[in-house]
């Protein structure tokens, strides 16, 4: 009984080990924009910086699916997250936008959650029509700098 609980213990251990953990990011709701240099400190210590519907949404429903909700569309996809490199990709039927941003980092300083840089950007239109483009055209310029406003739950 000893032994196998040995072996027992030796194997939990070990798939604990080898199991990837859960995104930082699953679960949250994440505004893209620009950074606004005119935002007052009142409205960074409160956080009330508007979180409208005109605002690219991320919703980084689980560990690697992510839904992005814009202009009243909603756009299925995947996203990894790798160290500093956030990339996402979304499909609307034939049509795909892939985009990468790199230097992704928390910030618990300031009135964003995140900060990053668009490194990548690829918008395959497949022969058909998207409100993907839409999204490529408003917001991914490359080597852009975008800021993340988390949703909070009163939003």
């Amino acid at each position: 009984m000893k032994n196998f609980i040995m072996i027992f213990s030796f194997a939990l251990l070990i798939l604990v080990g080898c199991s990837d953990g859960e995104s930082e990011l699953a679960g949250k709701k994440l505004g893209l924009t620009n950074y606004d240099p005119t935002i007052t400190e009142e409205e960074k210590k409160d956080k009330e910086v508007i979180f409208n519907s005109h605002m690219a949404v991320f919703d980084f429903e689980t560990d690697d699916e992510v839904v992005l909700e814009y202009l009243g569309n909603e756009y299925q996809g995947h996203y990894t997250l790798d160290d500093d490199r956030l990339a996402i990709e979304l499909k609307d039927g034939g049509t795909s936008l892939a985009m990468t941003f790199i230097q992704f980092e928390k910030n618990d300083a300031d009135y964003y959650s995140y900060s990053g840089e668009s490194d990548e950007v690829k918008l395959d239109e497949g022969g058909e029509v998207s409100q993907l483009k839409n999204v490529y055209e408003s917001y991914m310029g490359v080597n852009e700098s975008y800021i993340f406003i988390e949703e909070s739950e009163t939003d």
